[in-house]
């Protein structure tokens, strides 16, 4: 992984990565073994600002995967997450969760866990799962495909580069915070695997 524009390693919590909000992101080069129709994302953040790409993966505008946390100014809504992947400019879908707290500004670590079984998908906070909303047409920030699809997952980066804390223009919604623990499964976690995780590593964030 590369770090640019500033994103700076520290010692914290058994060392993480801090941005801050401008332009900086942590790219990881692409990888052919992300061509699962099915697996899973954890990751731990500690933010300062409600909005910011969490993680992105793609080529193009047309073919991308994302996690964004969402505020008003944004077009999604105050402490929400949502998860859109699209393989194609026209089949695409998405997840939504909104926890009506404000836990992603409140400068707590916080554990997130998306899964997908191949045909749908689930969002676990600090190793318990919330509900969901999926939109069809799936939401886009780029774009709203027509139709949307969950055979597909984390396609969109084995062939193109996975970022932290930005988009393919770093500049567009950066993520002000601190990164930690990003992992990426072939398979889904189970609701057992998540919570196992969760309280194996929380003592070394505080919790």
């Amino acid at each position: 992984a590369t770090l640019y524009n500033g994103a700076s390693f520290n010692s914290d919590a058994g060392g993480n990565i801090n941005f801050d909000g401008v332009n900086d992101y942590v790219e990881i080069p692409n990888n052919s073994g992300y061509t699962t129709t099915s697996g899973s994302i954890e990751y731990w953040v500690n933010a300062v600002d409600q909005r910011g790409f969490i993680l992105y993966g793609g080529t193009s505008i047309s073919q991308n995967f994302y996690i964004l946390h969402g505020n008003s100014t944004s077009g999604f809504a105050n402490e929400s997450i949502s998860v859109f992947a699209r393989n194609t400019s026209t089949v695409g879908y998405s997840s939504y969760y909104r926890n009506g707290e404000s836990w992603l500004i409140n400068q707590d670590w916080v554990q997130v866990v998306h899964t997908l079984d191949g045909i749908s998908n689930k969002t676990y906070i600090n190793g318990s799962p919330v509900t969901v909303t999926y939109v069809n047409p799936a939401i886009s920030y780029d774009s709203t495909p027509s139709s949307t699809s969950t055979g597909f997952w984390l396609d969109t980066i084995s062939t193109g580069a996975l970022r932290i804390g930005g988009r393919y223009t770093a500049s567009t919604l950066p993520y002000k915070g601190k990164f930690s623990i990003l992992k990426i499964y072939e398979d889904p976690l189970t609701d057992n695997d998540v919570l196992q995780n969760y309280n194996g590593v929380k003592s070394r964030f505080g919790l």
